[in-house]
């Protein structure tokens, strides 16, 4: 029994130089009752905090017995344990070990971890807790958490935890059409595994029906080149003739220039004869002209429909005008001598206009 051993050797071993009969020490320890060692919890997870490996490993042998035998003792633990994993490594190895303690001695009380703690280890900048959360999540049911959390899921740096959020995708359709905004937070992802699964999702899944106009736009406004892609087929795919100006309008405010040549296509159908559509389009004009080197087919294409609209509304001219006379200040010199035939036949039909020629 622990009470046997003599106090002068136990603590010639537990403080000797050496972790490997400091473990030992630690071993002997693990001799006391489990009555008695439950009594303290703050002893082996110190000894897991500043321990070599050697003695966590002799620590958790032990944790891993108790902890079943007590909710209050495994709390502690989770507790302990998960706060060495939000922190950098005192020792090294540190985090794998506990890892390794969750994996085997206390698997089957994984579940037993807070969904709000498994959060905090996934969401976590240590890689550490991310691992641990990852592990933890595993054999967790989709309605741990809500179709906003898998999509965020989806962004987790490891690839476990990103299939668990692709799973949950799969297995739950129904939940994913009842929040579908939420759901399209998937093509926010930086890894394109989890890119590509919801393309092939949402083509399969979602219907002409699950649709509007305000997902089909979330897709197209995308910062990510392969979303905007899928938003513009899916807007091809799902086109609503009577929200043509509304896809104009709303396309036409995003910096990408494939997005904005294929807003282009749009003008003639939806923004020709009208005048006040046009003028709300000034900006979206001027940014195209704007780009150096780029977009030359959008700004043919904007340019012959800017000056059609300019012969039949005096303010589409004017704009015009305002457009026209500020790029021939810095447009390339190919360029140039367009703009100035385009302002002479403006300056012709309206004499009126205040423009540098």
């Amino acid at each position: 029994a622990f009470a046997d051993i003599p106090t002068g050797l136990f603590n010639k071993l537990s403080h000797s130089p050496y972790a490997v009969v400091r473990g030992v020490a630690i071993t002997l320890i693990g001799r006391q009752s489990d009555e008695q060692l439950l009594q303290q919890p703050q002893r082996l997870l110190d000894i897991f905090n500043q321990g070599e490996q050697a003695e966590r490993l002799a620590a958790a042998k032990i944790i891993g017995r108790l902890c079943p035998l007590s909710s209050d003792f495994f709390q502690a633990t989770v507790k302990a344990l998960t706060d060495i994993c939000f922190r950098k490594e005192r020792l090294e190895g540190q985090h794998q070990d506990i890892k390794q303690l969750f994996a085997t001695d206390l698997q089957p009380l994984n579940q037993q971890v807070d969904n709000n703690m498994l959060w905090r280890l996934l969401q976590a900048q240590s890689k550490g807790a991310q691992q641990l959360g990852a592990l933890l999540l595993k054999n967790r049911a989709p309605k741990t958490y809500s179709v906003r959390q898998w999509a965020v899921l989806s962004n987790h740096p490891e690839v476990q935890v990103r299939l668990w959020s692709q799973n949950a995708y799969s297995d739950n359709v129904t939940q994913i059409k009842q929040h579908k905004k939420d759901s399209l937070l998937i093509f926010d992802s930086q890894w394109l595994d989890s890119r590509e699964f919801a393309s092939h999702y949402f083509r399969i899944q979602f219907a002409s029906s699950d649709w509007n106009d305000e997902l089909l736009i979330h897709l197209c406004d995308s910062v990510i080149d392969d979303v905007q892609a899928f938003g513009r087929e899916l807007l091809q795919r799902f086109f609503n003739e009577e929200h043509g100006e509304s896809y104009l309008l709303k396309l036409s405010q995003h910096p990408s220039t494939n997005t904005q040549l294929f807003a282009s296509q749009f003008l003639a159908h939806y923004a020709a004869d009208k005048p006040d559509t046009i003028l709300a389009l000034k900006g979206y004009f001027i940014r195209v002209f704007s780009l150096v080197n780029r977009g030359r087919v959008c700004k043919n294409r904007l340019f012959d429909f800017l000056i059609d609209e300019a012969k039949k509304s005096t303010d589409v001219a004017q704009m015009t005008g305002d457009i026209f006379s500020r790029q021939s200040v810095t447009c390339v010199l190919k360029d140039k001598s367009r703009l100035i035939m385009a302002m002479l036949e403006l300056k012709r039909q309206y004499p009126q206009l205040p423009l540098p020629i």
